[in-house]
């Protein structure tokens, strides 16, 4: 969409919703085909983190018009984005989060927002492959004990 700077902090929730992390000074703008909102309840911004690190990151309601994802210039598909922000003295509640899971589409990609915890793993196919075999082991060596 457009190149521009950004400011990390927070507005979570109302037509103006926005949540901005990382250290890069500009980000590439795309449009979002679908949100997963609210993720907070004030209008308020939050601004500056007391703690900011990571991938530039941001997602933007745009006061209302189209939903946009900001991410740094040269970012490729599918690759991971990792950023943190730390509000001192602030509580989840503080700051009108909702803690969540919140998940933002694009046309070829996901993006998940994880609010209050810590970032969601998915194992990869061949460690629930292994899972299965290992139970699978498991069930035939009780099989043979209660058949002898």
């Amino acid at each position: 969409d457009h190149s521009q700077p950004y400011s990390t902090g927070i507005i979570p929730g109302g037509s103006n919703w926005y949540i901005a992390a990382g250290t890069t000074p500009g980000l590439d703008w795309y449009r979002l085909t679908s949100v997963g909102l609210p993720f907070g309840t004030s209008g308020t911004y939050f601004s500056p983190p007391d703690s900011n690190s990571g991938n530039g990151f941001s997602i933007w309601g745009f006061d209302g018009g189209a939903p946009l994802v900001g991410v740094e210039s040269g970012y490729a598909s599918g690759n991971a984005i990792s950023s943190h922000m730390e509000f001192d003295g602030q509580s989840i509640a503080g700051l009108t989060l909702i803690a969540g899971t919140y998940t933002f589409g694009l046309p070829s990609d996901t993006i998940t927002l994880n609010i209050g915890g810590r970032p969601v793993s998915v194992p990869e196919p061949g460690t629930l492959a292994l899972l299965g075999l290992g139970l699978a082991g498991v069930a035939v060596a009780r099989r043979r004990k209660l058949n002898q």
